[in-house]
């Protein structure tokens, strides 16, 4: 192997020490040819006329014995100068970077070592610490024309969950980044799921691009629609998990397809599909949220799905998704109005759950999504008429002609239904193979935090004219609920790729956040209700038992109560806040430290084999 494919593997890679005049007029990387006559390999490329000068530090070097003299005498024994300039304090760290200086300098000429060797001889130097070998690690964190095409190939697996934005299967990474650079970003960014730090640095660049081309300079186009759809759909919010900016994003979003007016081009297929997946994604957001819908896009995206879209396309991927979350919508209004007809209600929303069931040909992996969306779409509506009946229900008013009526049998006979129905759900949620969990989009992940919302609100309600018979289904559905949520817990343990205290994955976030849930559930059965006198007359009028303060947190979810601070996922995201914020602040040459940030220059390898608008973007120098 010569030195030029060496020093490729290198991180970083040592500058050259020579280059020609056109590589240099361009500043760009020289690229010698194995001969040493003939010109460098990138102007043979580019067809570029390559003249080679003499390096100033090759001058400077023959000019200088007392250099060369110096580095002939460290030339000598280099095991006996790694003994010798050893760390005192015996950290592992230090002495692998002692080690790499020493190598790069007696293989490469690189000079760079001399102060590290100078600063190692000082007892007063403090060990290195993990902070500061991970800081160096996030600044030389880059994407090389390889590695995109993997997280792009990746990306192809995940876009079954949100199929609203196509992208060609046979596509390159290269192709990506000339023709739709804003959509490539945002696929880099969520793609690389099995890499935290990279995902984080990647989120940052992302925003920050965001926020120079279309809240600053106005820019709008559909690259830029789909780019968001795609950030939106896989919103890595495990990165800033209580400061999210999710909401926002979508009216941005929903801005740009008003000016662009694609809600007026449904007949075109990339209108329509950037119209159905902003719906589906303001939609979840609001319900997640309980902020207020798009009543106008709705009504758009009704009118077409049920008036004027082509058969052909009535059962398609796209088309189910959005019918279930438009029945989502329905069943959300229908249970903010309450009044006693939500029963009948319920059994309206069943028929049009199995009328979408049954337009599912095949179970592919591409149904995937549609099953959970369905199944969490059940839980909710057996959860209705069980709300006509719960005591604890907030939406009657005192003087509700049926707001102190309780029927135990009716109410756990509701209870028993929505059990079932969660069941379910969790069933065939545990049933995927855990490599789909890789995948999921956010609607998956929003589904599954409210099912194990609604199961809360059955094993953690409290009230006194509740008999022995309801705590005994209590008891039931919180073990059964118990065994749920710890196969859930184990799958998310195993499938997080974060170590102690290094950047956290969504999975570590989902691992904490059950764990969190678990000591709910795991307080509730150790202060049963059966161990207090269930008679009405001894309960009404006192305080609830200890499980009920249990009810009030436990029902919320951790992230929403703050509970999430005392886990290790906080600890290790404050950890990472540290550490890339850390970053050295970068000098006032740096043609885009203004606009991308300190550490955020060559995120990207390979400068010349990436587009220049999109090099422009990820500020190559």
């Amino acid at each position: 192997m010569s030195t030029q494919d060496e020093y490729k593997f290198m991180c970083p890679r040592p500058r050259s020490t020579r280059a020609c005049e056109s590589c240099r007029s361009r500043k760009v990387r020289c690229l010698p040819s194995e001969k040493p006559s003939s010109a460098c390999r990138r102007c043979i490329k580019l067809g570029y006329d390559c003249t080679l000068t003499s390096s100033n530090n090759e001058h400077s070097s023959t000019n200088n014995p007392s250099r060369s003299s110096s580095s002939g005498v460290q030339n000598e024994d280099v095991v006996a100068s790694l003994f010798r300039n050893a760390p005192k304090h015996g950290d592992q760290s230090a002495m692998c970077e002692l080690h790499r200086q020493m190598m790069r300098k007696q293989l490469l000429g690189d000079d760079t070592s001399r102060g590290a060797q100078e600063t190692s001889h000082s007892t007063t130097t403090p060990p290195l610490t993990q902070t500061s070998t991970s800081n160096t690690d996030y600044k030389n964190l880059r994407v090389s024309m390889k590695e995109a095409d993997e997280l792009l190939s990746h990306f192809q697996s995940k876009k079954v969950y949100f199929p609203f934005v196509d992208v060609p299967d046979n596509i390159s990474a290269a192709s990506m980044a000339k023709t739709r650079p804003f959509l490539f970003l945002a696929i880099l960014t969520i793609s690389a799921t099995r890499r935290p730090l990279l995902q984080r640095k990647l989120d940052e660049r992302f925003r920050r691009v965001l926020s120079e081309r279309i809240v600053l300079q106005g820019d709008k186009s559909l690259d830029y629609v789909q780019g968001l759809l795609v950030y939106l759909a896989w919103h890595p919010i495990h990165l800033r998990p209580l400061n999210n900016q999710m909401w926002q994003y979508v009216q941005i979003l929903r801005g740009m397809l008003s000016d662009l007016r694609f809600d007026q081009r449904l007949h075109e297929t990339a209108a329509r599909n950037a119209c159905l997946g902003c719906y589906n994604l303001s939609s979840l957001f609001a319900l997640g949220f309980q902020r207020r819908s798009d009543s106008t896009l709705y009504e758009i995206i009704k009118s077409t799905i049920e008036g004027t879209a082509p058969i052909d396309q009535d059962n398609s991927h796209h088309t189910l998704l959005s019918k279930t979350q438009m029945l989502w919508e329905t069943v959300a209004r229908t249970s903010e109005q309450g009044g006693d007809n939500l029963p009948n209600c319920s059994l309206s929303f069943h028929l049009q759950i199995q009328d979408i069931e049954r337009k599912i040909r095949s179970e592919t992996s591409e149904t995937a999504s549609l099953r959970i969306s369905i199944l969490s779409l059940k839980v909710v509506t057996a959860y209705l008429p069980w709300m006509v009946h719960s005591p604890s229900s907030s939406r009657k008013s005192p003087h509700h002609p049926r707001s102190f009526e309780y029927q135990p049998c009716e109410h756990v006979k509701e209870a028993r239904s929505c059990l079932a129905e969660i069941r379910g759900f969790f069933d065939y949620f545990l049933s995927l193979p855990a490599d789909q969990y890789i995948y999921f989009s956010i609607r998956e992940w929003c589904q599954l935090i409210l099912t194990i919302s609604t199961a809360s609100q059955i094993c953690f309600l409290i009230h006194p004219f509740m008999n022995t018979q309801w705590y005994d289904f209590q008891t039931k559905a919180r073990s059964t609920m118990r065994i749920y949520l710890e196969s859930l817990l184990h799958r998310m343990t195993t499938l997080s790729v974060s170590k102690t205290g290094a950047t956290p994955d969504i999975f570590c976030m989902f691992r904490s956040v059950l764990d969190v849930v678990l000591e709910a559930y795991a307080v509730a059965r150790i202060n049963s209700p059966l161990q207090s006198d269930p008679d009405p007359s001894v309960t009404e009028g006192t305080d609830s038992p200890s499980v009920g303060a249990t009810s009030t947190t436990s029902r919320r979810c951790p992230m929403m109560n703050g509970s999430i601070k005392q886990t290790e996922f906080w600890e290790a995201v404050q950890q990472s806040n540290t550490l890339c914020g850390g970053v050295p602040e970068a000098t006032s040459s740096d043609r885009y430290a203004g606009a991308f940030g300190a550490g955020m220059d060559g995120l990207f390898d390979d400068a010349q084999d990436w587009p220049s608008l999109f090099s422009e973007w990820v500020s190559f120098t």
